[in-house]
């Protein structure tokens, strides 16, 4: 009786194991894909902002992507496009609102949504084309 309880009590050891380890996978898998996600806004906001940039300002953008420190890149960029009053496309800001929306409660939270929402998004209403 003994040693059925010892082999039941390690297979249930061995699929623990194996569920949070797929877990872990997954939990990994998910920040993977919000860093790619991440990594496409703060070049799309790169290239939207590039003809408004000096050289250091490009450089400094760019290798800030480069290694891996996008949100430091899209909370510069997004700064930046606030206060040289750059128009953006309207979709791209709406993709800062999605994308600042997973870091609510963060200490740069509150200060990247004030220059979206007072800055960026009337920018971006006033230099949307008018539709017939």
């Amino acid at each position: 009786m003994n040693r059925i309880v010892g082999i039941a009590r390690r297979q249930r050891q061995r699929q623990k194991a194996r569920h949070s380890m797929s877990r872990f996978e997954h939990e990994r898998e998910v920040r993977f894909a919000r860093l790619v996600r991440e990594a496409d806004l703060a070049w799309a906001l790169a290239e939207a902002t590039k003809p408004h940039l000096n050289t250091v300002e490009r450089s400094h953008v760019y290798v800030a992507i480069g290694v891996g420190e996008t949100f430091a890149a899209i909370k510069y960029l997004i700064a930046l496009a606030a206060g040289k009053r750059i128009a953006l496309p309207a979709e791209l800001v709406q993709l800062c609102q999605r994308w600042l929306d997973v870091h609510i409660g963060q200490e740069d939270e509150r200060y990247l949504r004030r220059h979206i929402e007072q800055v960026l998004i009337p920018y971006a209403l006033r230099s949307k084309p008018e539709q017939d």
